[in-house]
């Protein structure tokens, strides 16, 4: 469920990031400038974090989502969606998004260290946990493409 509601967020661009506590007014635009997790001088925004930033890209490399294309979110989704080609891209797709989101707060909050490894650990355990809610069908295939990746 966690994953939904942050997908819902992501999706319409409700996530807390500095840009976002900067609308708010909660956060001055002159605080740093700088992603946490590729350490670039970007200011944090949707776009960065989850699919510019070279970590991010990194990861969607890695599950072969190409988000190249579309003029906003929705399209890119779409198309993304489309050469994926699984009928699980939704699961992976926001599960990868959420881990992602969790690294970014370890290294905001905690001072963690971001790392691929770290990353992929994370996203195989949650998508494997997610993996027993789908039909068998849909399960065998995405642990199938699980297990392709490693």
């Amino acid at each position: 469920m966690k994953i939904k509601v942050f997908g819902w967020l992501l999706f319409f661009d409700r996530l807390n990031t500095k840009d976002m506590l900067v609308r708010r007014h909660w956060r001055s635009p002159l605080d740093d400038n700088i992603c946490v997790i590729c350490n670039a001088y970007v200011y944090e925004y949707r776009a960065h974090l989850f699919f510019e930033c070279n970590f991010s890209c990194r990861v969607w490399n890695y599950l072969q989502i190409d988000w190249s294309h579309g003029s906003n979110i929705q399209e890119c989704i779409s198309q993304a969606r489309q050469r994926f080609g699984h009928p699980f891209f939704f699961e992976v797709m926001l599960t990868a998004a959420w881990n992602i989101w969790i690294l970014r707060n370890g290294r905001t909050f905690r001072g963690i260290r971001a790392t691929f490894v770290a990353w992929r650990c994370n996203f195989v355990h949650d998508i494997l946990l997610l993996s027993h809610r789908l039909k068998d069908s849909f399960r065998h295939r995405l642990v199938d493409w699980v297990n392709s990746l490693m």
